[in-house]
C-alpha cells in the first residue's frame, strides 16, 4: 500500500496567482464558482457564481450611471499602490 499525498503550492505572488486563476476562468478551466470558492472557501460553488454574477450586475449598473467610475477605481488603486512602495522603501531605509 503507499499513500500519495499532493505536493502543496504556496503562491509566490497573490497577484499572479489571481492573474492565473482569471485566465483559468476565461477559458473554461474553472467555473465562476470554483474560482469565488478559491478566494472565500466558506461559500459553496452555486453560492459563489451567484454573488460574482450579483456583484457584476450591480458593478454594470454603477458603470452606466457613473461612467468615470473605472477612472476612479483606477486613480484610488494608483494611489494605494504608492503608498505601499513607500512604506516598503522606508522600511527598507530604516
Amino acid at each position: 500500500m503507499k499513500l500519495d499525498f499532493g505536493e502543496i503550492e504556496f503562491p509566490e505572488d497573490p497577484e499572479e496567482e489571481l492573474r492565473l486563476d482569471t485566465k483559468r476562468l476565461k477559458i473554461g478551466l474553472i467555473s465562476l464558482g470554483q474560482f469565488y470558492k478559491k478566494y472565500n472557501p466558506d461559500v459553496d460553488e452555486k453560492k459563489g457564481e451567484k454573488i460574482i454574477i450579483e456583484n457584476l450586475e450591480k458593478l454594470k449598473a454603477l458603470r452606466e450611471e457613473h461612467p468615470t467610475l473605472d477612472e476612479a477605481l483606477n486613480f484610488i488603486m494608483r494611489r494605494e499602490w504608492e503608498r505601499k512602495i513607500e512604506e516598503i522603501e522606508k522600511e527598507e531605509e530604516e
